[in-house]
This record gives structure tokens, sequence and C-alpha cells, in this order.
């Protein structure tokens, strides 16, 4: 049966919004305490006790004068205010718009800032984000927060308040919502999936250029999403990198064309295409592969490759690419709270056959 509780139309990041502050606003009608829940699961942080968020106002794309920045959405009451910007397109965050929403805090009771896409963001960012909050801290009474959050996260955090023997109306607001998800591919199952590709004579270059490649169109080759790469060589994974996203290269009247595969309606700027277009030249300088350049190919950019030694105890080497599921390897229901470096550290501590 098709799920119209939330929308599927009109520009796609605005909607995604919509329906977050759609989904929220009904926890909230059905149960204030989910409600609260959710916000202090999120805060993680103690919160005066007179603030008691029973009338919040939901915005979307809210604008105010004096301030530079138009969040997709906020919830505010007198003594809270939670500013929320969402991807799921493809797009990034970027820096300068994360600075001008920071500036729209003042200090409240509460004072979160939520970033919601359906990956993990990027490090250096993330990085950045929390040094402008510190440094925004430094000038409150109070502390502003804030956090990351994949879509699976919402619905996960929401499946552990609830209680489903009891709670039915939130059960189902939950799984309309989850439903949701999954058809506009914001939840799918590569999370901790990684691909073992044999990378003997091009591991230098790949970690140089943090890229990992293979042919388009020929036999044995294929694309499928994964999470990580891994680069197999002398009979172990030696580095690991997250893929951020993968593009295919074709080519027209001798000239390279990218379209991009990964994530869903994920769209190269002009900047990234130059910067590929630079890394494959100097792969071709680095390996004598002039194929990489003239003929289709995958390009997965990562990252960053780390150091890892994830070893094949039996005898004789891989022979050809391989799947593994770091979740189940790592025993790890969720790789979220885990480091690439992290995550590199216990693969060297374990094997396989």
């Amino acid at each position: 049966m098709e799920n119209y509780l939330f929308q599927t139309y009109h520009q796609r990041e605005n909607v995604l919004t919509a329906n977050f502050l759609f989904f929220l606003s009904n926890v909230r009608r059905i149960s204030e305490k989910a409600y609260k829940e959710f916000l202090f699961t999120l805060y993680e942080r103690d919160i005066e006790t007179d603030n008691n968020l029973l009338s919040p106002k939901f915005v979307n794309q809210d604008k105010r004068k004096g301030h530079d920045s138009i969040p997709d959405a906020t919830i505010t009451q007198g003594s809270s205010n939670i500013i929320i910007e969402t991807k799921g397109n493809g797009a990034f965050f970027n820096q300068q718009q994360l600075e001008a929403h920071i500036a729209r805090f003042n200090d409240e009771d509460l004072m979160l800032l939520i970033t919601l896409d359906k990956y993990m963001m990027d490090t250096k960012l993330l990085e950045i984000t929390q040094h402008l909050i510190d440094e925004k801290n430094k000038t409150f009474n109070n502390v502003l927060v804030h956090r990351h959050l994949k879509f699976e996260e919402v619905i996960k955090i929401m499946k552990s308040i609830v209680n489903n023997q009891r709670e039915f109306d939130l059960v189902d607001l939950i799984d309309d919502y989850e439903r949701y998800l999954v058809q506009e591919g914001l939840i799918d199952d590569i999370e901790g999936k990684m691909r073992m590709p044999l990378a003997s004579s091009s591991m230098d270059s790949n970690i140089k250029h943090n890229i990992y490649y293979h042919p388009a169109d020929k036999k044995g080759y294929r694309f499928t999403p994964v999470e990580y790469i891994g680069l197999y060589s002398n009979k172990a994974i030696r580095q690991i990198g997250k893929v951020k996203y993968v593009i295919k290269s074709s080519f027209e009247n001798s000239e390279i064309k990218f379209e991009a595969v990964y994530p869903k309606n994920f769209s190269l700027s002009e900047e990234q295409q130059f910067d590929l277009k630079e890394k494959i030249a100097e792969t071709v300088k680095d390996t004598g592969w002039h194929t990489v350049a003239e003929m289709p190919h995958y390009f997965y950019v990562v990252e960053k490759f780390v150091e890892t030694n994830f070893a094949k105890t039996t005898p004789g080497g891989a022979m050809g690419a391989r799947y593994f599921s770091l979740k189940e390897l790592l025993n790890q229901e969720s790789l979220y709270d885990f480091s690439m470096e992290e995550i590199a550290e216990k693969l060297s501590q374990i094997s396989w056959k």
C-alpha cells in the first residue's frame, strides 16, 4: 500500500525538512513525554526544569530580519531554540551556512543545531562546526549543542524511546515515517558494507588521491553501493576509506564526461569535476594506466584512506573483489560512534579466511 502520510513531491530538500517537522510535531501531539525524551537524547545535558517545551513553534524556511541565514526549519519557544539544516539530495553542508545559523542563537535555555542527512557529515567540517560552537559558547551562560543525525538514527532513537507494547499510535507514526524514508532512498542497507578490491599495483596512487577506480564496461566488474573501500595487497587489507560519492566516466568526442551514480540525486559541482579530472591525470602519470583516462570507469571518492592490517590467514592470496560487513566483523549494531581510525584499529586486531 502506498504511503501518503508524508508528501513526496516539491523541491526535495524542502520536503525532507517539512516531513521531519511534520513527524516531530505529530510525536509531540501524541506524546509530550516522547517528544521531550527525543530532544533530551540529542541535547545530552540537563535542561532547566521550568523549560517544559509545551508550546513550541514549528517553522519551515524561517526568514528573520537581521539574520543572514535561512534555516530549513526552526522549533522555537521562549526558552528554547532548535535550528535544523537538512540535506539528502546529494548536496553538502557548507561552513558559511552553518556559521550563519550559529549566529542566530541567543543564549536560550535549550540551544540545539541539528544537521540531518542520509550520510555522516564530512569529518573536517564536523570539527570546524564544533570549534565555532565552542567559541560561541564562551559568550553564553547556557550550552549550544550540535547534533548531526542520519535519517535512520532518528528512527532508532525514537524506537528506543517508545514502548511498542502500549504506545500504538506512536509506533504507527514511526513505522509510517520509516517507510517514507526507505521509499525515498534515505535509509538503505549499505551501512558497514565494504568492498575489497585487489590494489597491489595502484595502492600508492589510491592513497595519494583518495580514490579507488575500476572499469565500467569490462566483464567481471560492476558497481555496487558500499560505505567503505578496503584496499587489498599481500594477503591483507592495508588501507580503508569511507566513500563520499561515486562517479562514472564516459567519453563524448574524446572529451571525458562525468555522471554521479551514488548517492542518489547527487550532482558533481564544477570544482569537483575539475578536481576529479586532475586526480585522473595524476593517476595516469603515477601508474602508466592510460585506460583510466580513455575508457569508462567508476571512481569511488573517499574521505581519506587510513592504514589497517586486516589479514587473510588461509593459504594463497585473494582471487578477486570481495565484500564484507564491518558491523558483523566488529560485532557492532552501528558504526556511527567510531572514527575511521578506530575502525581501522579494530580491523587490525582480527583476521579473515
